[in-house]
């Protein structure tokens, strides 16, 4: 699922693994002059179940795939329609989420447009974690 800065939602995509099993993220969020602004190289964060909680673990994890916050990125238009959580930080440039076959984070599977609402609510919920005040 990729959310694109100027994107008014997100848009399933297709994301081709390379031959070693790993997947380029910089073709899809290091293309535009937003996404070089920030950190140099993307970040990612596993996420096998909701921040904090033992309990809602999910059948298959997934990696969100950002750049760190930076001064010129702009606040990403497709998760910002998408998530309604005034106090929640905001998300800044392109994202993108694989999912994997179950919690193997070697695997991945094809996501359907009806996880957005599950991906919406996990993002909303690390938003505070990755980027809070020091």
């Amino acid at each position: 699922m990729f959310y694109g800065t100027d994107c008014d939602e997100a848009i399933p995509t297709y994301v081709p693994e390379d031959l070693d099993g790993v997947v380029r993220a910089q073709m899809w969020i290091g293309g535009g002059h937003w996404s070089c602004s920030g950190d140099a190289s993307p970040r990612s964060v596993s996420v096998g179940g909701f921040p904090g909680s033992r309990y809602s673990i999910f059948p298959d994890a997934y990696s969100v795939i950002f750049f760190g916050r930076g001064s010129k990125l702009p606040v990403n238009r497709a998760l910002a329609s998408s998530i309604v959580v005034e106090s929640a930080p905001q998300w800044l440039g392109d994202i993108l989420v694989v999912k994997h076959a179950g919690h193997d984070y070697r695997l991945l599977q094809s996501m359907e447009f009806d996880e957005k609402a599950l991906v919406d609510a996990f993002l909303a919920s690390l938003s505070p974690f990755l980027f809070s005040p020091d």
